[in-house]
């Protein structure tokens, strides 16, 4: 069997959580489309594969956000969550 390092881990499932939260709320967006049209705000219908190629994309620049941030797991010995969004600091040599 396989062992993956803890922060590895922790690193895969906060770029999964990236891509879940892009898909949904770029969803909810395609979804606010035909709420607007519900209240009288004139917006031509999605069809719904248009709706998942919005999902897909927002999921698409989640997961390229979150690898901006975080572009390998870092290797701070560190087992601290906050450690994957805070920059290491430097040491003086």
């Amino acid at each position: 069997m396989i062992t993956i390092p803890r922060k590895t881990e922790q690193w895969i499932k906060a770029l999964i959580a990236a891509i879940v939260s892009g898909f949904s709320n770029s969803i909810l967006a395609a979804l606010g489309i035909g709420a607007a049209n519900a209240i009288g705000v004139k917006i031509d219908p999605l069809h719904w594969s248009q709706t998942l190629d919005i999902g897909l994309t927002g999921a698409f620049i989640g997961m390229l956000m979150y690898l901006k941030q975080s572009p390998v797991p870092p290797d701070t010995g560190n087992s601290d969550p906050a450690a994957f969004v805070k920059p290491p600091t430097p040491t003086n040599q």
